[in-house]
């Protein structure tokens, strides 16, 4: 053993107790722990023989532990250097999986993509759940409002009917309206917003806010606009216009006489309505009688001698007898509710009331 021989040539000499046995070799199986116990007793027995022994022993101790620590440093170097190994093996594991995944993904995102892009400029190909159509009715008396498909606001006067479908497909935005019915249309420029009244024309806008006065039991229909502009199209060629409006202006087509014309108001009396006001400026008894008649679901007799009476006057969710006492105090009117008219099931019809 290399350890003896650096300590000294006489070592062998001093380690010697028997030809049986290599005293190296014992004392470092000594010093490791691995001998038996009789073993052991015979190294102590020898240590304590004399001082140059423990010394000797001492020395070999020393070398001992500078031998053990180079080879924990020798093991963790090499435990260093597997664990780098290790480190690097599962990078390009990790490499791999990815660049596998990468491209399974654009694989599988290709006909992804294709189907897209066909889709976009194939949308007649997709199959949709065809449009419904929905009947919105508002209650004589009432207003109602509420929002079409596209974003566009709608109010409908009192005993008015709107019918449009549950999306806009198409090129167009078509509603049809029976009564009276204000909008503010929702802006786009590539598909028109049309309203077909009565089936008798149409309106056509892209972003506007306008007011259609259309009940069948009128011979004129009012279409009056309050911002942008609409054109006002026959039923049959809505791409043709024969008539256009500007803000302020109001078109009255004559339904008995087939003719038009156009005529400026102030839009604020015209469509006050869906605000709950009713605001009259030297207004015709008739015309008054014919918006109280929406308003209240009642029924007007006028007598011939108030035909050329005229009104000017503001209200704000009044009942119909606080206008009829107003009408009485102003302009000397004297009216008189004369009963109720009733369905067949008892339920009132409308109010019948007298103006002298």
């Amino acid at each position: 053993m290399i350890l003896l021989r650096l300590i000294g040539k006489d070592i062998a000499y001093q380690y010697k107790m028997g030809n049986e046995k290599n005293m190296e070799g014992l004392l470092l199986s000594y010093l490791r722990g691995a001998v038996s116990e009789k073993e052991r007793e015979e190294v102590e027995r020898w240590f304590n023989e004399s001082p140059e022994n423990r010394k000797l022993m001492e020395q070999l101790y020393m070398l001992e532990r500078r031998n053990e620590s180079l080879r924990c440093i020798r093991e963790a170097n090499a435990c260093h250097s597997l664990e780098k190994v290790k480190q690097k093996i599962r990078k390009n594991r990790i490499h791999r999986l990815v660049t596998r995944v990468q491209r399974i993904s654009a694989v599988l995102l290709l006909p992804f993509l294709m189907l897209t892009v066909y889709y976009m400029y194939h949308p007649k190909d997709v199959e949709r759940e065809p449009s419904q159509m929905i009947k919105v009715s508002s209650a004589p008396g009432l207003v109602t409002s509420f929002m079409l498909p596209d974003g566009t606001k709608v109010w409908l006067n009192s005993d008015s009917q709107i019918e449009y479908p549950s999306s806009f497909d198409g090129n167009l935005r078509e509603v049809a309206i029976t009564g009276e019915a204000y909008f503010t249309v929702a802006k786009d420029e590539l598909k028109p917003f049309l309203v077909n009244v009565n089936d008798a024309f149409k309106v056509r806008v892209t972003g506007t806010s306008f007011n259609v006065n259309a009940y069948p039991s009128t011979t004129d229909f009012f279409v009056t606009l309050v911002e942008g502009a609409v054109e006002l199209v026959t039923a049959a060629e809505p791409e043709k216009s024969f008539l256009s409006l500007k803000p302020n202006e109001q078109s009255v087509w004559d339904t008995k006489n087939q003719s038009i014309n156009v005529q400026h108001v102030n839009t604020l009396v015209v469509t006050s309505w869906k605000d709950g006001k009713l605001i009259f400026k030297n207004t015709p008894i008739t015309e008054i009688a014919a918006t109280l008649s929406k308003r209240y679901n009642a029924q007007f007799i006028i007598s011939p001698r108030l035909k050329d009476y005229h009104f000017t006057g503001t209200f704000t969710n009044q009942q119909l007898a606080q206008i009829l006492d107003h009408f009485k105090i102003s302009s000397n009117i004297k009216y008189e509710i004369k009963g109720l008219d009733l369905n067949k099931d008892g339920t009132i019809n409308n109010t019948i009331v007298e103006l002298k």
